[in-house]
């Protein structure tokens, strides 16, 4: 017979598991955007630093 309980309980696991993921994720995505905005900002002053 299934435990029913059990296997309740190891999705719900899962499902905990999987958010988890997901926000590890977005996160890295952030950082990921973060970097690339500082790189074009410096490239930006630099250009602007040049124009003076």
């Amino acid at each position: 017979m299934i435990n029913t309980k059990k296997l309740i309980n190891e999705l719900n696991n899962i499902k905990i598991d999987l958010k988890i993921l997901e926000l590890i994720e977005e996160q890295y995505k952030y950082q990921q955007m973060q970097f690339q905005k500082k790189t074009i900002i410096k490239k930006l002053q630099r250009l602007q630093q040049s124009l003076v």
